[in-house]
């Protein structure tokens, strides 16, 4: 088992470099409503106090003292048909698909900007936020088993009665992921430097805190649910940006985020599944009356140190990307002020560093019931083999009313990250689509903003999946598949805004 844990699927939303739409769905839809409703065409605009976010030199573009209080609600439905498999003497298992079971999250933000007489060519900002995600997400632990037939000489036998009390046929544990609970928050600090009237440069200091609990089940001679909980409160990392207005109609945009290294660590626990659905097996002629599932938890599986003692500890090593965004944004203006404007954004995402997740144990072996030798637990390399993503965003804003009532349009597309044999419910990485809206009021001492964004991914078939589900006593070659089926989902996110001018 390079496993027990078997939690690194999940994990990366929590990483400093945040989740992104292409492997780690997370940080878009973008925070703040007045980007959200643009559909994240915001970094040649950036022109509140979230530009501490999508492109620091921004800050310059702004004027006084102001306070940004956000919040972006979050609605994210993932689901997965499974593709049918064979077990037993020719018995082919067909199921029912599994979902999301989770309320929608609400991801706040807070930022303060300012500037100094003193200092007329510097805007400074600080502020505390996490990625525009969903971090509770639960599945069932087992797929739910729809029909067990068997064919002969033509005819579709109903076999689902030979499946009862039978656990190695009638389990069938989820091995993608079971749940996560995560918390994510950036502590930030920013300076803009206004080097002429159309060149601003700005940077971000950030550092990532982060603590997670992830859920995931295996199979084979210890069917259970592994559970690890694990943290990283401090990873620094940073943004850097520039604003380029060479005329008064014309202005670009471009941000990046380095690449950084995660090393988080933690605890791991696992709890096995119950031999029998009801209490003790029985004989033959009671566990035909089990029923099929779900099957319920019943006890820990320890976890030993080389020298018999019990050692939960387990550290958690990953690499993510670097991310770039350039944008080119149009404005007609009426006078000095604007009437309409334009912007197309181009995101990348080099997720191609990211090949797999690492986890060391502290535990080097645990004793399964039925065996008379223990299992040793050696690290895990979960490979994920990621492609690079591209995002195209296109949004911009119509003034209906000057400086009193402005309507926001966008649009984006996004490529994924996982290639077909290595897509999971995790982060299943599928590309995707949005469509978003919004609009702003603006008044003297406050701004507020309302946006939404809807976003679908698309459906993913996978025939020739490498995704596992880890069996302690074999190799990852030969261990049972069960990525085959479809993947789809969806999310809603709506954001509030208010930009207080003081």
């Amino acid at each position: 088992m390079r496993r027990l844990a078997l939690v690194t699927a999940c994990a990366a939303t929590l990483t400093p470099t945040g989740a992104w739409a292409g492997g780690f769905e997370g940080e878009y839809p973008d925070n703040g409503a007045r980007a959200l409703g643009r559909g994240g065409a915001f970094v040649a605009k950036a022109d509140d106090p979230t530009a501490l976010y999508y492109n620091p030199a921004g800050l310059g573009l702004l004027r006084g003292t102001n306070l940004l209080l956000s919040v972006n609600l979050v609605d994210v439905t993932h689901s997965f048909q499974r593709a049918p498999d064979i077990v037993q003497t020719n018995v082919r298992r067909s199921f029912g698909p599994i979902e999301t079971d989770s309320a929608p999250f609400p991801a706040p933000m807070l930022i303060g900007h300012f500037d100094f007489e003193a200092l007329p060519m510097l805007d400074f900002a600080v502020g505390v936020y996490g990625p525009s995600s969903h971090p509770n997400r639960s599945f069932p632990s087992q797929f739910p088993i729809a029909s067990a037939v068997r064919e002969v000489n033509g005819m579709s036998i109903d076999r689902i009665d030979k499946l009862r009390g039978v656990r190695d046929d009638a389990l069938a544990p989820n091995g993608l992921i079971v749940e996560s609970q995560m918390l994510l928050a950036y502590p930030t600090v920013s300076v803009a430097w206004t080097v002429t009237d159309q060149l601003r440069l700005g940077v971000s200091l950030q550092a990532a805190m982060m603590q997670a609990t992830i859920k995931k089940a295996i199979g084979g001679v210890l069917p259970a649910v592994t559970e690890l909980e694990f943290h990283d409160y401090f990873t620094p990392t940073g943004i850097i940006g520039v604003h380029y207005a060479p005329t008064s109609f014309l202005e670009f945009g471009f941000s990046l985020r380095p690449p950084i290294s995660v090393e988080a660590e933690g605890t791991v626990t696992a709890t096995r599944f119950a031999q029998c659905a009801r209490g003790p097996c029985g004989t033959p002629e009671e566990r035909a009356d089990e029923p099929l599932g779900p099957y319920p938890l019943e006890g820990e599986q320890v976890l030993l140190d080389a020298n018999g003692q019990p050692a939960d500890g387990v550290t958690f090593d990953f690499d993510q990307p670097m991310i770039t965004r350039l944008g080119v944004r149009y404005v007609h203006r009426v006078g000095e002020a604007e009437l309409f404007d334009v912007e197309f954004d181009y995101v990348h995402s080099l997720q191609s560093v990211h090949e797999s997740f690492v986890v060391g144990f502290d535990a080097t072996q645990t004793v399964v019931e039925g065996l008379a030798d223990p299992i040793p637990v050696p690290g895990i390399e979960d490979a994920r083999n990621y492609q690079d993503t591209h995002g195209f965003r296109l949004g911009g804003d119509y003034a209906v009313l000057p400086d009193l009532l402005t309507l926001r349009l966008g649009g984006t597309y996004e490529t994924g990250a996982s290639p077909d044999a290595y897509t999971t419910l995790d982060f299943p990485g599928l590309d995707q689509w949005s469509i978003a809206g919004g609009f702003g009021l603006s008044f003297d001492l406050v701004s507020v903003d309302v946006g939404y964004t809807y976003v679908g991914l698309i459906d993913r078939t996978v025939t020739d999946s490498e995704a596992p589900l880890e069996d302690l006593q074999k190799v990852v070659a030969d261990e049972e598949k069960i990525g085959n089926g479809t993947f789809s989902g969806h999310y809603h996110v709506f954001g509030l805004s208010t930009t207080w001018h003081l």
